[in-house]
């Protein structure tokens, strides 16, 4: 359910990144034993392909309601590949853009060296 409508949310891929933030914030929350952080949906709209030829991208406004704007033919088909070429590529590279480490991290407790020069009893 959108939490300042109240209505449920659509069923696309759009919501489902916002939906899933949420659930990641909750379950860090619990663990963390802090306040569950609410993510907004910033939701804009919905785009289905009809093949690989056409395609509908139907815009929405703040409640998630849709508007009369829309785009569709190829050049909607192209946004949509588009998109979910950017989706795939992000979900397959998931720490792009985090912070590097500008440190090493500490090595584990030293392990004993072996002695080489041993005398043969």
């Amino acid at each position: 359910m959108h939490r300042e409508t109240g209505r449920p949310l659509p069923m696309s891929y759009a919501s489902a990144g916002h939906t899933g933030r949420q659930a990641m914030m909750a379950i860090m929350g619990r663990l963390a034993d802090r306040p569950i952080r609410t993510v907004k949906l910033d939701y804009r709209g919905n785009h289905i392909s009809l093949g690989r030829r056409d395609g509908i991208i139907q815009l929405v406004d703040g409640q998630a309601q849709p508007t009369p704007r829309h785009l569709g033919g190829r050049t909607a088909a192209r946004i949509k590949a588009s998109i979910l070429g950017m989706s795939l590529w992000a979900t397959s590279h998931p720490t792009f853009g985090l912070p590097t480490r500008t440190r090493r991290v500490a090595a584990g407790p030293a392990m004993p060296r072996r002695n080489r020069n041993r005398t043969a009893a």
